[in-house]
């Protein structure tokens, strides 16, 4: 038991199915009270296994429309509170036969839907079991053939309360989603953060508002939708731009650019701490060398989509390769101050990739990276004259 964030924990949670559900074009996001404790005192790691699985169940369920977590707490004496973690979906849903056996282990459902989706029943079986080990439960709220809702309620101590924050923006955000439930979610982040805001009902309505000043900040259901859009969003200096995946944009800086599910802590950074440059000087894409970015080769997808999700973690660019000699051809035409490489690549092994670039006019100095699950005997001595970790 020891002190943590509360929300940071679920919305790493449900960060881990961000690209999944956007591969599917499910929405996903998170909703969370403004007011919750900044710090409790519990076991994160097993708050985070049980947020996890709930949402996990609820993407991998859900063929069409949306998946909602919504974080709120009800105080409790003596400075407790009562976590209550709701998850809705819009899947296949529960029939009242089976929801009776839900959370016994080894029993999945009949329908079409388990079998399609896979898995070992014991998913909802374990959350049971840890939900009560930490004096909580779990339970079935409603299941429909439209979807179903789960809660899960944990006591907590409250070690750090909330409180609100000096305003460090006094101009409204002006604020505008395609979709009306994530609008609502970013509020309650301003809220959180003592940001005034204006939301809007459309697009066009923000525009006829926006001044040269203003602080936008818009989101899209998909890339496509923004690509349409672009040119109408006004020319201010602090624009954020929220999408469901950040795969098409790693590359671009002319906006500041967040993954939906949205967290608190990225939102405040984009807006408060790194404004995005300004729109009448942005960045030049047709030019032969890109903007500094991350370079990284991997020809397991999977792991491609790892790599790409830590990067976008930590606010980087990247390009990510499928093969070695994709990776020397984009040196060749660009710059790139730290290259990721795996070693055990086909065709072009990551040593070889590596002496290659090497060799290239722009990425003679870069720092590489080997990345691998396992080191042959051979290659420590042999990958330490061209790789620097």
């Amino acid at each position: 038991m020891k002190p943590f964030a509360l929300l940071p924990v679920i919305e790493d949670s449900a960060r881990l199915f961000a690209q999944q559900a956007a591969d599917k074009r499910l929405t996903l996001l998170v909703d969370a009270s403004p007011t919750l404790p900044h710090r409790v005192v519990g076991d994160p790691a097993r708050l985070k296994q049980l947020a996890t699985n709930l949402i996990s169940n609820a993407v991998k369920f859900t063929d069409h429309g949306e998946v909602v977590v919504k974080v709120n707490v009800e105080t409790l004496a003596n400075n407790e509170v009562e976590l209550r973690l709701t998850v809705e979906d819009t899947g296949v849903g529960i029939e009242i036969g089976q929801q009776q056996r839900l959370f016994e282990a080894f029993q999945q459902l009949d329908g079409s839907g388990t079998r399609e989706h896979g898995g070992t029943g014991l998913g909802l079986a374990i959350v049971k079991r840890i939900a009560g080990l930490m004096n909580g439960q779990v339970t079935l709220l409603e299941s429909t053939p439209n979807g179903s809702t789960f809660e899960l309620r944990l006591p907590f101590t409250v070690h750090e309360p909330y409180r609100p924050q000096e305003r460090l923006i006094t101009r409204a955000v002006l604020l505008w989603d395609e979709n009306p439930r994530i609008q609502i979610a970013i509020g309650h982040t301003l809220d959180a953060f003592n940001i005034p805001f204006t939301g809007f009902e459309s697009l066009e309505s923000l525009i006829d508002t926006a001044s040269e000043d203003d602080v936008i900040v818009v989101g899209f259901n998909d890339y496509q939708h923004f690509c349409d859009r672009e040119r109408e969003i006004p020319d201010t200096p602090h624009r954020v731009i929220l999408l469901p995946s950040l795969i098409q944009v790693l590359s671009r800086q002319d906006f500041v650019f967040l993954q939906k599910p949205v967290t608190r802590r990225s939102l405040y950074e984009a807006l408060v701490q790194h404004p995005s440059p300004a729109a009448t000087t942005p960045v030049a894409m047709t030019s032969r060398k890109l903007p500094a970015q991350v370079l990284a080769a991997d020809d397991n997808a999977a792991n491609r989509l790892l790599i790409s999700a830590l990067l976008d973690e930590l606010s980087l660019p990247a390009h990510i390769c499928e093969s070695g000699r994709e990776a020397i051809t984009r040196c060749q035409q660009a710059s790139y101050p730290l290259i990721i490489l795996d070693l055990q690549m086909p065709e072009l092994g990551g040593a070889e990739t590596a002496r290659r670039i090497r060799e290239t006019t722009d990425n003679a100095e870069s720092y590489i990276v080997a990345l691998t699950a396992h080191l042959a005997d051979d290659e420590p001595s042999e990958s330490q004259a061209v790789f620097n970790e």
